[in-house]
């Protein structure tokens, strides 16, 4: 075993190949806080979202939901106790609240204003979506971490919702003392800036566990357009799965052929950005939203 490590570090160093790692039990529980960041309050309170919230059977101890009525772009911070955990998980895209369409397609770039470097931009909508809610995060991520100065803390989030999460990031980073974060794993994100944001973003190191997952022929994880005339590009880390039931590639580098890239032109499939682990968003939604 220890002569076939060598081996395969030897043939990664000659293929300049990257390695990082995935723990994907962490990636399935934070599925489930992904998809209960789509519940109202009382889903929430009843951790109430199906197979997903099983995983985390005690679900939130408590909880502060993090929104913005201007363009109804929600969140939620709160304490989990089978993680020991501070887990803030952002929303993606609901299709009735237009102001979050709206976000979406507010596609003109901004600059990032923590990276220094030259150009470094970032999609204004995901921006501002992230700047509605920074306010009230900032302040409830300090009391949160006074009252369980012995947690952890995790970021996810699904569609919009990882696009904001990735934002959040560098600035969670920087408020809790410069600190690595626990985990980060984000679900069918778009991409959320330039060249120079990624190639930032990916020399910063800014969690523990990081890793941006995908699921086959997504077409929400191809937009906005990595070519003419957008150029978008994706962070680091992604892990892509063809089928749920299949094992997953890991590719370190952003708009790599054999992950997520590999479906440039051809992802149509919204159904696949509808289902996490082999659950079905769709469902597990309705039953927290009752």
């Amino acid at each position: 075993m220890k002569k076939q490590l060598i081996i395969f570090i030897a043939l990664c160093v000659i293929a300049n190949c990257q390695i990082f790692n995935y723990d994907e039990e962490v990636a399935k529980d934070l599925a489930g806080f992904a998809i209960i960041a789509y519940c109202n309050n009382n889903g929430v309170f009843n951790n109430n979202c199906g197979p997903p919230c099983q995983r985390s059977p005690k679900g939130y101890l408590d909880y502060y939901f993090l929104k913005s009525q201007k363009m109804d772009i929600q969140g939620i911070i709160g304490y989990a106790p089978d993680h020991n955990a501070i887990i803030l998980t952002f929303r993606g895209t609901m299709i009735q609240y237009f102001g979050n369409i709206i976000r979406d397609v507010q596609l003109d770039k901004v600059s990032f204003p923590i990276c220094q470097v030259s150009n470094c931009q970032v999609h204004q909508g995901f921006f501002d979506s992230f700047n509605d809610l920074k306010d009230q995060l900032k302040y409830q991520l300090k009391i949160y971490q006074n009252k369980y100065p012995q947690a952890k803390i995790y970021i996810t989030g699904h569609s919009l919702g990882a696009a904001i999460a990735t934002i959040a990031v560098p600035y969670v980073y920087q408020w809790i003392g410069n600190k690595q974060i626990d985990a980060v794993y984000t679900f069918e994100s778009p991409r959320v800036g330039n060249k120079a944001f990624s190639d930032w973003f990916t020399q910063q190191n800014f969690a523990f566990l990081y890793g941006r997952i995908t699921h086959d022929q997504d077409p929400v994880v191809q937009y906005p357009t990595s070519w003419w005339p957008l150029y978008y590009y994706h962070t680091y880390q992604e892990i892509y799965y063809s089928d749920f039931s299949k094992p997953y590639n890991l590719c370190y580098n952003p708009e790599d052929t054999k992950c997520g890239a590999q479906q440039n032109y051809f992802a149509l499939d919204i159904n696949d950005h509808m289902n996490l682990f082999g659950w079905s968003l769709s469902q597990a939604g309705s039953l927290c939203q009752v």
